[in-house]
């Protein structure tokens, strides 16, 4: 029987809110020196290693492809945090315009990775997943101060992980 497009969407979605619950723990490791260095790459690589494990797992991704990917989401988070940040000029004065243009920037690096090492995406998904991760940045912003990574790693990570599953078309 072929896989459908909606097939693994649901174990997408867990898979990339387990990527998103460790994004936010990783940044706790190793003690306050080492938390910015984290920040600005950590969930970027935790979410490459744990979505392309499960596509190479269930949906049979080349070994090949695996590397590529990590590299490909590393890369698209750390540009995403670093425009955010550059935009607002410290992670203290986070706004919402700020965290639209990082989420874009990020979204879209992570769309063309997601589409040259795991299978294409047509453009008007592709267009309409980048207006998502634009969208889901701003849950940064809107969530109360305390749970403010936690949300947002884990919507914004479990959202596309499906979403982007949900639009390919193999």
């Amino acid at each position: 029987m072929a896989t459908k497009p909606t097939d693994h969407v649901a174990g997408l979605i867990l898979a990339g809110g387990l990527s998103g619950v460790a994004s936010y723990l990783g940044i706790y490791v190793g003690g306050w020196g080492a938390i910015w260095t984290w920040f600005s790459f950590g969930p970027g690589l935790i979410f490459g290693i744990i979505i392309s494990l499960y596509y190479h797992h269930f949906l049979k991704l080349k070994s090949s492809k695996i590397i590529p990917f990590i590299v490909g989401s590393t890369a698209s988070y750390c540009v995403a945090y670093n425009a955010t940040v550059g935009i607002s000029h410290d992670m203290d004065n986070i706004t919402p315009l700020s965290l639209l243009v990082g989420g874009a920037i990020g979204t879209f690096l992570l769309l063309l990775t997601f589409s040259y090492t795991i299978t294409r995406i047509k453009l008007p998904s592709f267009i309409g997943l980048l207006i998502l991760g634009s969208i889901l940045s701003l849950s940064y912003y809107v969530s109360p101060e305390y749970l403010k990574l936690i949300i947002f790693f884990f919507i914004w990570q479990a959202v596309m992980a499906g979403a982007i599953r949900w639009a390919t078309k193999n």
